[in-house]
């Protein structure tokens, strides 16, 4: 199954992952080794970085928890600010208003004391003064009523201004107190956030860490993947040459077309395989007149009488170039057989998976609608692929004891009689061989 172009590398009892060469050739047998390495070191990769994945989803978390409490915090200092702020002012009004009543008690106080001496001087008089004096006896003792009247009233006003002044100072103790505790508990908001802060800190350094943690083992899985696709390149290197389809290419074109017909994708790639050695072999000769179905051999110009059917072939032959802007003179088919130095029958089979003109044109209208295309090419790897698919579904492919008789048809269109049967038995080694090396590249095997 491996070209041994190149020197065969020494087996190795153990082979890790890092060992493999692409530029040696292996056995079979220690490719798939190496495959299977390729893919435990993977595998164990994978589940530490989904581990790390998991150390950073919870350091995520509690970066995003601190992170809340801290915005908390930060709200709540605002608050007390505002709260703190609110009191200093009301404090400020007390103090306006005592500094006012004080204002007030002293301009009251020096009026008592004016009606006091006043007073004072009335009752000091003699009557002898008061018979002497130019005011009028009746008019003395109105003055002592007025006076009398006045300072009770001064008293009163004085008693209710020390009253208010009073009950202000206490309003402003009060307040005070609560500023001070308003202060008290924004700096304890304040010393949280600041400790809330620190622990953020740290666990944004340990998140980071833990991200460049993770990108070190996605570098370890991306390159061990890489090995690994390497290693199945290796692996299902069927043979050389430029229009080679990958065999990852091949193999997810065929899970694709599984999906859509149930034709199981090893057996897809057996036909391809069998039919032109995985893209390899796509026909060697030219149709030069399409009325006729001749040709020649691109290698060597030389003509050949019948390389496509006329106009069996070569009519929907040439409506398939006309749709993909190709013309006869550039688009290689296969050639017909040759036995003893003659060519025998018709070649005229198209691109990877060899349909003649006759049959693609009846599913170029189901590939292109598979696909979600506007036209079908069979030159294409991945319509090629999808015609194999329908074309076996059609045989009955879809049901794994149906696949021998399947591949029996396609080749030739009967049951599995005379060569036919051994295309069939090819097409079945060729399967299980497939299907052994993608249970490795899958994880279902070795």
């Amino acid at each position: 199954m491996i070209a041994s172009s190149l020197l065969i590398a020494p087996f190795r009892a153990l082979a890790a992952c890092s060992d493999f060469d692409p530029n040696q050739t292996y056995p079979h047998d220690q490719l798939v080794q190496y495959l299977a390495q390729c893919n435990a070191e993977a595998a164990q990769t994978q589940a530490e970085l989904a581990d790390q994945q998991s150390k950073s989803s919870t350091l995520k978390s509690d970066v995003d928890l601190l992170s809340s409490l801290i915005a908390k915090a930060k709200k709540q200092i605002n608050i007390k600010d505002q709260i703190i702020k609110q009191l200093g002012n009301q404090i400020g009004q007390k103090q306006q208003t005592i500094e006012t009543l004080t204002e007030k008690i002293g301009r009251e106080n020096d009026s008592l004391a004016q009606i006091l001496r006043k007073k004072n001087e009335i009752d000091t008089m003699t009557l002898t003064e008061m018979l002497l004096s130019n005011n009028h006896i009746s008019d003395f003792f109105l003055d002592a009523d007025n006076f009398e009247t006045v300072n009770k009233s001064l008293q009163e006003s004085l008693n209710v201004v020390q009253g208010t002044k009073q009950e202000t100072t206490t309003e402003k103790a009060a307040l005070q107190t609560q500023q001070t505790e308003q202060s008290t508990l924004r700096n304890q908001i304040a010393a949280q956030k600041a400790q809330t802060q620190a622990q953020q800190d740290i666990k944004n350094q340990l998140l980071a860490s833990s991200k460049a943690q993770e990108q070190t083992y996605a570098s370890i899985l991306a390159q061990k993947q890489a090995q690994a696709a390497k290693i199945s390149a290796a692996l299902f290197k069927f043979a050389g040459g430029s229009k080679a389809i990958p065999f990852g290419d091949a193999y997810q074109y065929a899970k694709v077309a599984s999906n859509i017909t149930g034709v199981r994708p090893a057996f897809i790639l057996a036909i391809l395989k069998q039919e032109s050695n995985l893209g390899t072999d796509q026909g060697g000769c030219y149709v030069t007149d399409l009325s006729t179905g001749a040709g020649s051999k691109a290698s060597t110009g030389v003509s050949i009488a019948s390389v496509m059917k006329a106009p069996r072939d070569t009519v929907p032959y040439q409506k398939i170039l006309s749709a993909l802007g190709l013309t006869i003179a550039n688009t290689q088919v296969s050639c017909p057989e040759k036995v003893n130095g003659a060519y025998m029958g018709y070649g005229g089979a198209m691109g990877p998976t060899q349909f003649i003109p006759s049959t693609w044109i009846m599913y170029a209208d189901r590939i292109a609608k598979s696909l979600n295309e506007t036209a079908s090419n069979p030159w294409d790897p991945q319509d090629a692929v999808m015609a194999t698919a329908l074309y076996m579904e059609d045989l009955g492919a879809s049901s794994p004891s149906q696949e021998r008789t399947a591949a029996c048809e396609y080749y030739s269109g009967h049951k599995c009689t005379g060569y036919a049967s051994s295309y069939g038995n090819s097409v079945i080694k060729i399967e299980a061989s497939i299907q052994a090396d993608i249970n490795v590249i899958d994880g279902a095997g070795g």
